[in-house]
């Protein structure tokens, strides 16, 4: 699994490409791999369709018998509910790549062997969290808690 995949830095291409090589190099020893792509795949700098455009290039030579789970970020699609919709496949992908690469929804579930199952989930918890903390507030020279404070 790999998150913020922001497919406009130079050293996330380098890495990812750097993957897809060694996958393919090593075909014949490796089982079937999934690999799962978590978001943001976007930036500023990068609109959604260009990023996708980078990740089909960057796809192309892995083996057919591997595959691949696009899961989106929360910055890469409007929607503000959850879950996060499936990115749309763009049209730039390959035929064999429409059959390796697989856009699923944030949150997934993946099912594999004897009905085990992984849950792939891709949120900013901590910021979400300090969001709804609760600080201590200063009276005086001392710093007491909030909760304190409250009859």
């Amino acid at each position: 699994t790999m998150t913020n995949v922001a497919l406009d830095d130079p050293l996330v291409l380098q890495n990812l490409e750097e993957l897809v090589t060694n996958l393919r190099s090593h075909e014949a020893r490796t089982d079937n791999i999934v690999l799962a792509l978590m978001g943001n795949f976007t930036t500023s700098s990068l609109t959604l369709s260009l990023a996708m455009e980078e990740l089909s290039r960057i796809l192309e030579p892995l083996p057919s018998h591997h595959s691949v789970l696009v899961l989106p970020g929360p910055n890469d699609t409007p929607s503000l509910c959850w879950p996060i919709p499936p990115i749309k496949a763009p049209p730039s992908f390959a035929n064999h790549l429409q059959a390796t690469v697989q856009f699923v929804s944030n949150p997934c579930r993946l099912l594999y062997g004897d009905q085990q199952e992984i849950l792939l989930y891709r949120q900013d918890m901590i910021r979400q969290h300090l969001q709804h903390e609760i600080l201590s507030v200063r009276h005086g020279n001392q710093h007491t808690p909030l909760t304190d404070r409250i009859f």
